[in-house]
């Protein structure tokens, strides 16, 4: 898996800005807040799968869930601004083993089983994931994971109350430069 870095998030900061949001309707069956257009990347049946899984696994609570951070949406935009080929094909690949999944468990596609089941389903992906004994799915499955937590965890929504720390960023100075920048901002002289 790669890692998450300063510079993945700041190429997904500027993702943030032209992620569009995903609008839908909430099936009144089994509570699936349907998508009704394709995104950038993904289709709308696989942001509808993709928009779930996320709610799930970030649920709106007393703080905001994944839809409210358009976890999805941010996820389709990255899909062609940052994602290479072959995590494409991680992501695509893990939609379409969830369906699967679904069909072989529940005997019907992923859209159209109860908010219980889809749950259910989801947790025992999740345990196999981490297990000792992992699928195929689970590799898939982890980046998925990973990036839903990491890019709703540094949505706004997420972090109110951040607060910036004060000061500027001063990267390649001199040693000279770097003494008179302390000496200047030095506390208790």
């Amino acid at each position: 898996m790669a890692r998450l870095t300063r510079r993945f998030f700041l190429g997904g900061s500027a993702v943030a800005i032209t992620a569009a949001g995903i609008s839908g309707c909430r099936q009144e069956d089994n509570g699936l807040l349907t998508v009704r257009e394709d995104g950038q990347f993904f289709n709308a049946y696989q942001l509808t799968v993709l928009q779930d899984v996320s709610e799930i696994m970030i649920p709106r609570t007393n703080t905001p869930g994944a839809i409210d951070a358009q976890v999805a949406s941010f996820v389709d935009s990255m899909m062609l601004s940052w994602a290479s080929g072959p995590t494409q094909m991680q992501f695509l690949a893990f939609l379409k083993a969830l369906d699967t999944l679904s069909l072989t468990q529940v005997n019907k596609p992923y859209t159209k089983i109860s908010q219980a089941e889809r749950t259910t389903l989801l947790k025992k992906v999740d345990e196999n994931a981490f297990s000792t004994n992992p699928s195929d799915v689970s590799a898939n499955y982890k980046r998925v994971k990973a990036l839903i937590f990491h890019i709703y965890y540094t949505s706004e929504e997420a972090g109110r109350d951040y607060v910036p720390v004060p000061g500027q960023y001063n990267g390649n100075l001199t040693l000279a430069e770097y003494e008179n920048l302390m000496n200047e901002n030095a506390y208790g002289r």
